[in-house]
């Protein structure tokens, strides 16, 4: 194509148009230089008529990724590639956040939820404005968590946690059962092992135990109070009766006693051959309580015939001073006699009759009796019959 450019001389800013092209030429630094064209000016059109609208319009999908920026620090990446939206900043007073606002009457004001990442990124934070009532946390219509903007908080369901360990921490329930277990009595039924102390409040009583409607018409215990083995020591029962145990006998001035051991106590002074009786027992053995035991039922000589201290009835013997020799005689001379007796329905039978050479208190503080050199009376006596002794000058 031939040149066409106008005759010279040429000056700085001429300009011409190649008819046969279009192009619109302008001398620039020496030189003629194309400024423009029907089709540069055509496409200068279109783009300048170019918007969002119409940009949607024609196809509202892309599949590449959209960068909003100022440039300098602060972007909004918009990636389909990579399925994720980014906020992100790099200045202290542009905080990234996502902000969710609901634009409501003039009177209603409005209604915001925003989530930040605050403190240069080192902390999240979820701020609602004050005409949010509460946060739900669902799967479905399934409500799991509510925070509520008034009142408590709300968890559906069972929540496990670490069980705490000190002041503010949150316990589980493993350790309320076993704080339960090992401090705090079952109003169902439970055992102490500790002392237990009822102080009540002035005027009102310290304990009081009712049974239960199926204990009417029996003599069900109220009360009871065991020694550590389970023998029984007192009892209150459904019929108003209050007892101890039945081998139980006072030693001392401010112990109660029985009508049983008050009866015998009477039945004892009015008329017993002696004051005190126990119940024989063939054994080569120590009795027990109210127990006489010996090891043949007719005692010979150097035989031992033991005595309880307490016996079945009449007054204790128990004393501290144990292991003591009160009488020892080699003689029959000066012997004191040993009389037993026993109880038939014609009245006391003399049973047995002998010297005793010796008389210890042992170490249990029960009475060994040996037999001397004469035994006058010496019938058979009898397990579990009731006998009457006395011993001259001892009782």
């Amino acid at each position: 194509m031939t040149a066409n450019t106008p005759p010279k001389p040429h000056a700085e800013g001429d300009k011409f148009t190649n008819t046969e092209t279009g192009i619109t030429y302008e001398f620039k630094s020496g030189a003629w230089r194309a400024v423009s064209s029907e089709a540069a000016d055509a496409v200068v059109d279109a783009i300048s008529e170019l918007n969002l609208e119409k940009v949607l319009t024609a196809g509202n999908v892309a599949d590449k990724d959209i960068v909003l920026t100022d440039g300098i620090d602060d972007l909004i990446d918009i990636s389909p590639t990579e399925g994720r939206i980014i906020i992100a900043s790099d200045a202290d007073l542009k905080t990234p956040k996502i902000t969710l606002a609901h634009f409501g009457d003039h009177d209603d004001g409005n209604r915001k939820a925003e989530i930040e990442l605050d403190e240069n990124g080192t902390r999240l934070d979820f701020e609602l404005s004050g005409d949010v009532k509460d946060v739900h946390f669902r799967f479905g219509d399934d409500e799991k968590f509510i925070i509520n903007h008034e009142g408590d908080a709300e968890f559906v369901g069972k929540v496990k946690v670490e069980p705490g360990t000190e002041d503010n921490e949150v316990v589980t329930y493993g350790q309320l059962v076993t704080v339960a277990e090992e401090q705090f009595v079952s109003k169902t039924g439970d055992t102490i092992t500790g002392t237990m102390v009822i102080r009540p409040d002035t005027g009102k009583h310290g304990l009081t135990v009712y049974p239960g409607p199926e204990a009417i018409g029996t003599t069900t215990d109220i009360f009871t109070a065991r020694k550590y083995d389970g023998r029984q020591v007192l009892y209150a029962d459904q019929n108003g009766d209050v007892g101890v145990d039945p081998a139980w006998s006072p030693t001392k001035d401010q112990h109660l006693a029985t009508k049983k051991y008050v009866d015998e106590y009477i039945a004892m002074q009015g008329g017993g051959p002696t004051k005190c009786s126990w119940i024989f027992e063939q054994s080569p053995g120590f009795p027990t309580e109210g127990k006489m035991t010996t090891l043949n039922v007719q005692p010979e000589t150097g035989n031992l015939i033991y005595l309880s201290y307490l016996p079945h009835s009449g007054i204790s013997m128990f004393s501290d001073r144990k292991n003591v020799e009160y009488f020892n005689a080699s003689s029959n001379i000066g012997q004191p006699l040993i009389t037993i007796w026993d109880l038939v329905e014609s009245g006391y039978r003399h049973k047995y009759t002998a010297s005793i050479s010796r008389i210890k208190q042992n170490g249990s503080g029960h009475f060994e009796i040996t037999v001397g050199d004469f035994i006058g009376e010496n019938a058979n006596l009898k397990d579990d019959t009731e006998c009457w002794v006395a011993i001259g000058g001892f009782f």
